[in-house]
């Protein structure tokens, strides 16, 4: 698997990577996910972590995943003022859809939104993987129309660029 099997930058990042997650040994496998507020973060300065990514892990990492551009995204996003209303409907449409799912079809959720409350409203997310959106378009039609009886507000983003 290529994220497991990404090699050791000069200078040892798996020790400090590993010392960080609270391993004694730098003998596992891992993901190491740096995060920074400013460009100058002196791990990602010194490692010049922003180009080896873009320049040799960012499509391999997609295409192992098998995420866009490799696939395609379709995201269900639900949103009321009565959260259990809203839990059990995101639960009965996701219940459906992988009843109904085609082959190579990934039905991930529902959860709650990142940002769970917007403008008063409690939001919930279902998210589908799918080499081809076409049938999973009527079977996401098909799963709202048969559900949706209430006054939740559902929002269908194909390819979305933000998950929030």
């Amino acid at each position: 698997m290529l994220l497991s099997s990404i090699p050791d930058l000069p200078g040892g990042i798996s020790r400090i990577a590993s010392g960080m997650a609270g391993f004694s040994q730098s003998q596992y496998d891992f993901v190491v996910i740096l995060s920074s507020r400013t460009v100058a973060d002196s791990l990602i300065e010194k490692f010049d972590l922003e180009k080896v990514y873009e320049t040799e892990y960012r499509f391999k990492a997609r295409e192992e995943l098998n995420f866009p551009p490799f696939s395609r995204l379709i995201l269900i996003e639900m949103s009321s003022e009565d959260l259990r209303n809203l839990k059990k409907l995101s639960e009965e449409i996701a219940g459906c859809l992988l009843k109904y799912a085609p082959e190579g079809a990934e039905v991930m959720g529902p959860v709650e939104a990142p940002i769970a409350r917007r403008k008063g409203k409690h939001r919930m997310h279902i998210l589908l993987k799918s080499p081809k959106t076409q049938r999973l378009q009527h079977l996401i039609r098909y799963a709202i129309e048969t559900v949706h009886k209430g006054r939740e507000t559902i929002d269908i983003d194909v390819d979305p660029i933000d998950l929030m």
